[in-house]
């Protein structure tokens, strides 16, 4: 992760450094949103992790069939929670409540998803790309 400062003597993350995003919220804030950028989490563009995490059951891998990203993102998903669980920190399951919160959080993702809402995302993407994604989080707003 491009935040946080790691000590390779003690291998030990020292420091979470979060300038432009900073805030206090809710426990689950950095599971349900965060950690996009290393893998495992449930924004995953796999997309099938979701129950997993939330209920921290990883006793059932994919199919042999599944492909190769999604493999990877259950064994990278798994090794978070074993290692959450082994320093007994918080972990998704452990905390009450979080399926309404995550609930909560894909709702406000559908009203003001973070691609269109954020000028640097938008320039990123064709204005068809743009429109296709606000017509997908319109039609699954109306479902």
């Amino acid at each position: 992760m491009n935040n946080m400062l790691y000590d390779m003597a003690t291998k030990r993350i020292t420091a979470v450094m979060d300038f432009d995003w900073s805030c206090i919220s809710h426990p689950s804030e950095e599971f349900l949103a965060g950690l996009w950028d290393i893998g495992g989490g449930p924004s995953d563009r796999v997309g099938k992790l979701l129950p997993n995490i939330l209920s921290g059951d990883f006793s059932t891998p994919p199919t042999d069939s599944a492909p190769a990203e999604e493999m990877r993102a259950w064994e990278i998903a798994t090794a978070w929670d074993t290692a959450l669980a082994k320093k007994g920190t918080i972990r998704p399951s452990s905390i009450a409540g979080i399926r309404q919160v995550q609930a909560l959080s894909t709702f406000e993702q559908l009203l003001c998803p973070f691609d269109l809402a954020s000028e640097v995302m938008l320039k990123r993407h064709s204005d068809e790309d743009n429109a296709k994604r606000l017509a997908d989080a319109e039609g699954t707003l109306r479902e």
